[in-house]
């Protein structure tokens, strides 16, 4: 018998059990079933149809449309008065990916996006991820800064670039927990947008790029834009693919989409990438195709 939903899905599986802070044995109790089946479909092999439709009720996620490798992934967190939210699609390959860390007194998130969508630009995109946590690794937590994670990311970024010859756009993003700010620095990304509940408007954030991650010179600037949070208030970025796509596949302007999102969900992070993703998958479901990789991340107070 083989997996019915095939690779892609097996490898959804694996991320968004992660993502829901399960180990395999942990997932494997909640379904009824074997760790080693747990394992095996995770690498797409084979199980039965009772045990992966067990695994997608446990997990809360369901088929729609007429394909599970249509489905984005959704995860949403709320750390010390933040709440986040992000996607990206596809998982298995292509240079979008958004990684958080959120185990220090600081939380830092990654939100970047190389160019393609093969194993070439899949490389570029983990080996960013790599290279945030050995920075993070090796600084003390008050040293902690957009503009230092990027200068020391970009000296490590630099070998993969010139080796494979592909560059790598980034929102580098930090937040003290339990506190109302929050500091971006846009390295080649789209402005990002933030909603203000109380003025009930967008503003553009992020306007002063500097270069993508391992192709810094000092011509560019380098300085990171404090954003104050008021309750209600959202800050969403976007890779531009995600954009283009939305606006060509569902004839809707992204930021009039976004403003009405955040008005009228005052907030949920959650709910409003939700409301992003699942317009996308029925465009998806009705025919429509991707030309790029897609992503984004919602932050909120």
């Amino acid at each position: 018998m083989q997996n019915k939903h095939g690779n892609e899905f097996a490898s959804k599986i694996s991320l968004y059990r992660q993502n829901k802070e399960l180990t395999q044995l942990e997932l494997a109790r909640l379904v009824g079933t074997s760790q080693a089946n747990i394992s095996r479909i995770e690498h797409g092999g084979v199980v039965s149809s009772r045990t992966q439709d067990q695994i997608l009720k446990v997990l809360g996620l369901h088929e729609r449309g007429n394909s599970l490798s249509n489905t984005f992934l959704i995860y949403a967190k709320q750390i010390d008065g933040w709440k986040f939210a992000s996607f990206y699609f596809p998982t298995t390959k292509g240079g979008d990916k958004i990684w958080i860390n959120a185990r220090r007194p600081k939380m830092v998130f990654l939100h970047c996006d190389a160019p393609g969508s093969d194993i070439k630009s899949n490389i570029v995109a983990d080996n960013s991820v790599i290279a945030m946590e050995a920075v993070l690794a090796a600084i003390p937590n008050s040293y902690v800064t957009p503009e230092s994670i990027y200068f020391s990311m970009d000296v490590a970024m630099k070998h993969t670039r010139l080796l494979l010859q592909s560059e790598l756009s980034a929102n580098i993003l930090v937040a003290q927990k339990n506190s109302d700010n929050i500091r971006l620095l846009n390295a080649g990304m789209p402005e990002a947008y933030f909603f203000s509940q109380r003025a009930r408007q967008i503003t553009m954030m992020g306007k002063n790029r500097t270069q993508p991650i391992g192709n810094y010179n000092q011509q560019y600037p380098l300085e990171a834009e404090t954003i104050l949070f008021g309750k209600g208030d959202v800050l969403l970025m976007a890779s531009d693919g995600l954009i283009e796509n939305y606006e060509r596949t569902l004839a809707t302007r992204f930021n009039l989409q976004f403003e009405a999102s955040a008005h009228a969900l005052k907030g949920d992070a959650e709910g409003i990438a939700t409301k992003f993703a699942r317009n996308i998958e029925a465009a998806l479901s009705s025919g429509k195709t991707l030309s790029d990789n897609i992503s984004l991340l919602v932050i909120s107070k």
